[in-house]
């Protein structure tokens, strides 16, 4: 059985059994904490959703490259091959699998994008680490109720 719930930003998003179990025991968990602890538990589950997100990979041109960090510093050795060898290609995998050719006007945007992609996760892991810290949010039901699914890249 799957089990809907709407994000802050009113879009649907669906569990399955075991994620509704999972979800309920960390509502479960929050409803047993102070609100020091709650804080401590949002920010652990923020860094987690920022690892998960950060290796998510990227669109680019119909293909979907991976934004991990060998991926990154495999994409950067490629362009700096082909900035000292122009008029050659390499071969990168896709994190479909897919092999492409790429030249350096193409190792270069999949660099650019990478690493867009990656430090806008980080921002907005910060933009959520920030929320949970803020003074502002002085109870264990205004910690709980932050949204850290939506807003990411």
């Amino acid at each position: 059985m799957t089990q809907v719930y709407r994000s802050s930003a009113g879009a649907a998003v669906t569990l399955s059994a075991a994620e509704e179990t999972a979800f309920q025991a960390q509502l479960d968990a929050f409803a047993r904490l102070d609100l020091a602890a709650a804080k401590a538990l949002r920010v652990a589950q923020i860094n987690a959703e920022w690892s998960a997100r950060t290796v998510a990979g990227v669109m680019l041109g119909g293909s979907l490259i991976q934004t991990d960090e060998r991926s990154q510093t495999q994409i950067r050795g490629v362009v700096e091959f082909l900035t000292a060898n122009p008029l050659a290609t390499r071969k990168i995998v896709t994190r479909t699998g897919e092999r492409i050719d790429v030249d350096l006007a193409t190792a270069t945007a999949m660099r650019s994008a990478v690493e867009a992609y990656v430090l806008a996760c980080a921002e907005r892991e910060a933009d959520l680490v920030d929320a949970v810290n803020d003074a502002a949010v002085s109870t264990v039901a205004a910690v709980r109720a932050i949204d850290i699914k939506a807003g990411w890249p």
